[in-house]
């Protein structure tokens, strides 16, 4: 228990530019593939419960090499799934996508920060990275880890930290 309330306190999502707004950590998850740890994810609110309505943070900690190329076409497709749109719908996000995410490799950290409904901005390795402004961003775009057709709802609960 103990153990598991400092790893909380340790999120790196608390590393989050937030100006004049005071983050809490709410939960902490591991994404895997098979036998792959591909990266910690851990999410930063400013309510105590998490509220898709409310400004948070959202931390990435890669474990894996990944292209800039793989991270912004699975985002975009993740999106196109959740909108029920076609792929190409998202096309014009794909440049700025790749400007969001360079590539990684194991031990970067990106940060995205939701401020509104349609505004994140993303933070790679504490360094600014890009501003996206899209209709229905953070549904779309956050939704992939947050939203209720997550394909990794448990994951989703231990990030909103929702007791199993």
């Amino acid at each position: 228990m103990l153990n598991s309330f400092l790893g909380l306190i340790l999120a790196s999502c608390l590393s989050a530019p937030m100006q004049n707004l005071d983050l809490q950590p709410l939960g902490k998850a591991t994404y895997k593939k098979a036998i792959f740890k591909l990266y910690d994810a851990s999410l930063c609110t400013t309510e105590e419960q998490f509220s898709m309505e409310a400004p948070f943070a959202l931390a990435l900690d890669y474990r894996m090499k990944f292209s800039s190329e793989q991270i912004s076409g699975a985002g975009i497709h993740e999106m196109a799934r959740f909108a029920r749109k076609d792929k190409a719908e998202f096309a014009e996000l794909e440049p700025l996508f790749q400007k969001c995410f360079p590539d990684v490799d194991k031990g970067d950290q990106i940060i995205a920060v939701s401020e509104g409904p349609t505004t994140a901005k993303f933070y790679y390795n504490g360094e600014m990275s890009c501003s996206v402004d899209y209709p229905e961003f953070r549904h779309l775009f956050f939704g992939i880890w947050l939203g209720e057709e997550t394909r990794a709802p448990r994951k989703a609960r231990l990030l909103k930290g929702i007791a199993e």
